[in-house]
């Protein structure tokens, strides 16, 4: 027996593979260039512009009035600066 182990090519670079993930990536690049297009702002900085706390901004958000983007399931929370615009022309205030 020869102690020679046996040696796999290894897959170059631009392999594309076809695979969930990729399809899933592939098919929210558009997606993304929409959310990204549009500058974002955290729940704290969103609370600076509408001049409240952040815990209203909160609620908000859970009520539904304030859409939200997350990249994670756990991960931070931004808010489109469109969405803000709309709503301080809309004339919200802070009860």
């Amino acid at each position: 027996m020869s102690s020679i182990a046996t040696v796999h090519p290894l897959r170059t670079p631009n392999t594309r593979r076809n695979t969930p993930l990729t399809r899933l990536l592939e098919r929210d690049i558009d997606t993304r260039a929409q959310l990204l297009s549009d500058p974002l702002h955290s729940l704290a900085e969103a609370a600076e512009v509408m001049h409240c706390c952040e815990s209203t901004i909160n609620r908000l958000v859970t009520i539904g009035r304030m859409p939200v983007i997350r990249f994670s399931p756990r991960g931070k929370r931004f808010v489109k600066r469109s969405v803000l615009q709309r709503l301080l022309s809309e004339g919200y205030q802070h009860e």
